[in-house]
């Protein structure tokens, strides 16, 4: 087979596989905006939620990263109308979200009420363009240069982006890790980790962590961070 004839051959089946994945994962939308508080005040929040084929929708938000995320659960009606409650990690209800997706989805406006129902603001949000799935993320990710042990990592610091040490038996991450300070991704999928390594608290450009098949037993707050 030709050179050219190969490499088209190859393209077409990434394109293949691609869409075949896009079509694998639901729709996950990433909104920022604000509750509109009293004395002209806007509280900013980040929400995200999964619309499942039955328009239930599954999701979580919070406004301040140290306090961690709150859930999300409601239903996306036909006429574009939404109603999300809240929940703590304690399975209590804190509130609940009520409003109306505009037409492209690009935007939803409404009201939050409090769980006693003493308080209502309004509220404003608006899509994060460019990262409408799960699978925007796993491509942008992937398309980042990998470094793939840690040692030729900590030897050039600042080019670092991506990290996979996946499946090379480690269990806890050396202190030299934060001088990593422009990382977004690390997969440390199919290692021997037990509880979530608090010193990746310490990446402020981390996006993205990886902790499939291990042997997770505690995973704290550090993680919201």
């Amino acid at each position: 087979m030709k050179a050219s004839s190969l490499a088209l051959l190859l393209i077409i089946l990434l394109f293949i596989q691609t869409k075949a994945q896009d079509k694998s994962f639901r729709p996950t939308y990433n909104y920022d905006g604000y509750i509109q508080l009293p004395t002209n005040r806007k509280l900013p929040i980040k929400l995200n939620f999964l619309v499942l084929t039955d328009s239930t929708i599954f999701g979580n938000y919070y406004y301040k990263p140290q306090n961690g995320s709150l859930k999300l659960s409601g239903i996306f009606n036909k006429d574009y109308s939404i109603s999300f409650f809240e929940w703590d990690n304690k399975e209590h209800n804190t509130g609940r979200f009520d409003g109306q997706v505009s037409k492209d989805r690009h935007s939803i406006t409404g009201t939050w009420t409090s769980a006693d129902k003493k308080h209502n603001f309004p509220f404003s949000l608006s899509l994060v363009t460019g990262m409408k799935s799960y699978w925007d993320y796993i491509r942008k990710y992937r398309a980042l240069k990998e470094y793939h042990h840690i040692d030729s990592a900590l030897k050039e610091p600042e080019k670092v982006l991506s990290l996979d040490l996946g499946n090379q038996g480690h269990s806890k991450i050396p202190k030299a890790i934060t001088t990593l300070s422009n990382m977004l991704s690390i997969s440390l999928l199919g290692n021997n980790f037990k509880t979530f390594p608090v010193i990746l608290a310490k990446l402020p450009q981390l996006e993205e962590v990886s902790f499939a098949s291990n042997n997770m037993q505690h995973i704290g707050p550090e993680i919201g961070e």
